[in-house]
């Protein structure tokens, strides 16, 4: 996967200067001070998209230190095959700590589906209903909570699959964001990301969810 000009993949941790910017690319917007998360950036003159040329991982390894995320995508699934849209760490099915999220459901990781998973020690993935065929674009929502267990999927703004199963226990372990591919090596996602926000910490409540989702859809049209 290739960052185009006037993208930016910016690396935020909780210590508001430290950024890790990806060579040759601008940062054109900030984020609150506090927010630990990774995002993918547009220029306001174009909208471009991330096509899939490859893989990109976040190089510095991230250190969550929460047991709750938020993940907003932008996406057009172009196919129905196997893939990876984003998963901390190499494995989300082998390692503790992670989460992952797929064009795909759970048994192939492809077909007309989109999943969610969330993993303390023990893994829970949801699929949405088999409505989303190829090619299609969607705003996707994964919402994950080890303690208080939910792994949620949302699609454009409505959520379309819950599960409130053990996810065992801990917090999000620090491992390296992968895009577009599992452990940058398989499972290439076939399609476009038009824009990537992984947020660790509390919940965001009811208002909040919405709000990213439809800033994210201004960059990629999905309704």
């Amino acid at each position: 996967m290739q960052i185009l000009e006037n993208k930016a993949l910016v690396l935020r941790t909780r210590t508001p200067e430290k950024y890790r910017i990806i060579p040759k690319s601008r940062v054109i917007n900030t984020h609150s001070n506090g927010v630990h998360e990774v995002a993918v950036h547009w220029g306001l003159d174009e909208v471009r998209v991330l096509k899939n040329l490859g893989v990109k991982n976040v190089t510095s390894t991230i250190t969550p230190n929460a047991d709750k995320v938020q993940v907003f995508a932008g996406v057009r699934k172009l196919s129905s095959s196997n893939g990876m849209i984003a998963e901390l760490s190499t494995n989300c099915n082998l390692t503790n700590g992670t989460f992952y999220l797929v064009p795909g459901n759970t048994a192939t990781g492809g077909g007309p589906y989109y999943c969610f998973g969330s993993r303390g020690t023990n893994f829970v993935p949801v699929d949405s209903p088999a409505n989303y065929t190829a090619p299609i674009t969607d705003i996707l929502t994964g919402i994950g909570d080890i303690s208080a267990p939910i792994s949620a999927i949302r699609v454009n703004g409505s959520q379309v699959a819950q599960s409130t199963a053990s996810q065992g226990t801990g917090n999000y372990l620090a491992y390296p964001l992968y895009i577009g591919a599992r452990a940058g090596t398989s499972l290439f996602f076939n399609g476009n990301l038009y824009g990537l926000i992984v947020r660790f910490g509390t919940n965001l409540d009811a208002a909040t969810i919405p709000k990213i989702e439809r800033f994210t859809n201004n960059k990629t049209g999905a309704y």
